[in-house]
């Protein structure tokens, strides 16, 4: 199993809807279905094509936003876990990826299109982790894998029901 932290927004903005719906989202509505994609390529081909048409295209960017994108949809798997830090309350929310991913076609804009589906656990204040986790969920990025030894069975350890 992979650990995963998903910022829910520049803001937080899809914190509630992601609890709320008991997903975890990946915004970005310009972006089609990724799975019909296919590939690494194929996704990189429209996120070029997007940045292009907002005036933005960068190497760099291209392929920082291939990489969320395409790991979001093709690479993690049910059973992964997810860390989303909560920028409007303060705690970290965890929790299991129970699907494959999906596209709601009909989602807020503000939300976007691109989810899977979570069961999330309670909230776990910030202070209860590692200072290594907590260096890592401060990543500006969006997506990415929390790469740090046991960090998943250290987590796993603190939702355990307690006896």
């Amino acid at each position: 199993m992979t650990l995963w932290a998903v910022k829910a927004g520049l803001n937080g903005e899809r914190e509630n809807y992601n609890l709320l719906n008991n997903v975890c989202t990946f915004g970005w509505s310009q972006l089609p279905n990724l799975a019909e994609l296919g590939t690494r390529e194929g996704i990189q081909q429209v996120i070029q094509a997007a940045l292009a048409a907002e005036g933005s295209v960068k190497a760099g960017s291209v392929r920082i936003y291939t990489k969320h994108a395409y790991s979001f949809a093709l690479v993690i798997e049910p059973g992964d876990l997810i860390a989303m830090p909560l920028q409007s309350q303060g705690p970290v929310m965890f929790g299991d990826v129970n699907g494959a991913y999906g596209f709601n076609a009909n989602a807020p804009g503000h939300i976007g299109p691109h989810l899977r589906r979570v069961s999330w656990y309670r909230p776990v204040p910030r202070t209860q982790l590692s200072a290594e986790v907590l260096r890592a969920i401060r990543q500006p990025q969006t997506l990415f894998e929390i790469r740090i030894d046991h960090a998943e069975e250290q987590i796993r350890r603190i939702l355990a029901p307690r006896e």
